[in-house]
């Protein structure tokens, strides 16, 4: 599995424990710097053929983290998840569920294979995260038998900081500039002789400014 960011977004790929991962579970966590804060995107594919008890420590884990996104290949079903059936994994998944704080966000179908319509992916979101959710959407792909996800967050960013003061010198009035500058250079008594007298006059000009 993989996740792609924009060049210009500051990531870093995290490191998960190695005793919570096994042959059966894929995970990937990345950071990304969005400030003041982070966001943390994790994915997480689980194998179809075995329950996904692996998989739920790896996501109890992702619970220390603030600003979490995980989109999890869980082949889970329960009906109090948004779906018509229910299965083992999707009454485990419920279950873990009921005591996390992450939300599940039920975007419909995510699967399209022979013009039959399931929902095997997940998107496990935190309280921080979800309160921002915008809008949601699943696209089939061309490439895949999954769908696009897209998810659309607006994040407030902390307004106070990298504020840069610009003086709009289109603005300026340029006519009272050049009195003041003549007022100043009037103020000189001693003619220019030497460096000092050019620092001298140097100066003046700069306070002015």
């Amino acid at each position: 599995m993989a996740i792609i960011v924009k060049n210009c977004i500051s990531a870093q790929e995290i490191t998960l424990p190695t005793e919570l991962q096994d042959a059966n579970t894929t995970p990937l966590l990345i950071s990304l710097f969005h400030q003041p804060d982070f966001v943390y995107v994790a994915t997480l594919y689980s194998n179809p053929q075995t329950n996904i008890n692996s998989s739920i420590p790896l996501i109890k884990h992702l619970e220390k983290y603030r600003n979490v996104v995980l989109i999890a290949d869980l082949i889970s079903q329960h009906p109090l998840m948004g779906d018509r059936k229910t299965d083992d994994n999707g009454g485990i998944l419920f279950r873990y569920l009921l005591q996390s704080p992450f939300i599940n966000v039920n975007v419909g179908p995510t699967r399209f294979m022979n013009n039959v319509e399931s929902a095997p992916d997940r998107i496990l979101l935190s309280p921080a995260i979800h309160k921002n959710l915008i809008y949601k959407l699943v696209q089939k792909s061309l490439t895949t038998d999954h769908g696009e996800i897209y998810l659309h967050f607006r994040l407030k960013l902390d307004k106070t900081q990298n504020v840069i003061t610009r003086i709009n010198y289109n603005k300026a009035n340029w006519e009272l500039y050049q009195q003041m500058i003549q007022r100043e250079l009037e103020n000189i008594d001693t003619p220019i002789t030497n460096t000092d007298d050019i620092t001298k006059v140097n100066d003046i000009i700069i306070q002015t400014l």
